[in-house]
Order: structure tokens, then C-alpha cells, then sequence
């Protein structure tokens, strides 16, 4: 096998993983060059490394990225954004043995079911009335009554 087809298979088997991204990159910048992918095609190799909640949150930023060089550095940025939010988790997110989280958590507001007009009440007799709507003959189709009576 030659050369540029080696690197095209390393390019294309080149998995981020458990790594940071900064040495995922770094792997990927070597097996690219000379591998004669470039724009386009080396965007799609990158991104099919990378883990997938990285490659989804470059994906739904704001500005997702159009250049090969943009997509390192926003892997670079969101990866170590992201092993800084999980350092602090361990560092501040346990509470003391002092304190107490709340004793209870408010239930989300209760949202009313739209309904239709609000009809007056009656007498029990006059509600079932008023709601019935006037019947129609099947033969003729005027109201006022049914077909066998046509």
C-alpha cells in the first residue's frame, strides 16, 4: 500500500475518544498532511472523529464553522470549556455535610386546559336541551324530522 493511501486510512480511523481535543487535533493535523484532502472532505473527516456531544454542540452553535482551522479551534474552545464545567463540578458541586439542599421542590405551575365558551347554568333539564343540536331528515334533509317519519 502507499503512502497517501495509508494516510487516508489513518485519517479516516482517527477517533478522538477519551482524549482532549487539543491532541486529537494534533493526530489529525499529521495524518493530513500529504493525505490530498483538503476544504470540504477534511472538514467531514474531522468532524466524523470527534466525540459525538462535541461534534452535536460545534453543530448547534451559533456560528458553525466553514474552514478546517475554525473547527479546531471551536472543538478546542467547547472541549476545554466542558473539562473546566466537569473540574468544578467535582471541585464545588458536592455540599458539605453542614448544609442541607431544600426540603422540597416547587411544583411547576399548573397550566389550564383552554376550553371552549363558558355556558350559564341551568336547570339540569334545560342544560341537556339547550346543547342538542336540531336533527335533520336523511331523505329530504330538513329539520324537524327523522326519515321513516318522511
Amino acid at each position: 500500500m502507499d503512502k497517501v493511501a495509508t494516510k487516508i486510512i489513518h485519517l479516516r480511523t482517527i477517533k478522538q475518544g477519551d482524549r482532549i481535543a487539543e491532541e486529537h487535533i494534533q493526530d489529525f493535523r499529521k495524518a493530513a498532511i500529504g493525505s490530498g484532502y483538503e476544504g470540504r472532505a477534511l472538514i467531514e473527516e474531522f468532524k466524523q472523529g470527534l466525540n459525538q456531544p462535541l461534534r452535536e454542540r460545534i453543530m448547534m452553535s451559533e456560528n458553525v464553522p466553514v474552514t478546517i482551522e475554525d473547527w479546531y479551534n471551536k472543538a478546542l474552545l467547547f472541549d476545554r470549556n466542558y473539562r473546566n464545567m466537569i473540574a468544578e463540578k467535582k471541585l464545588y458541586g458536592g455540599m458539605s455535610t453542614g448544609q442541607r439542599g431544600p426540603a422540597f421542590t416547587q411544583p411547576p405551575p399548573y397550566a389550564r386546559p383552554q376550553s371552549g365558551p363558558v355556558i350559564p347554568m341551568g336547570v339540569p333539564m334545560d342544560v341537556d336541551r339547550g346543547q342538542r343540536r336540531p336533527f335533520t331528515c336523511y331523505n329530504c334533509g330538513r329539520p324537524g324530522h327523522i326519515s321513516r317519519n318522511c
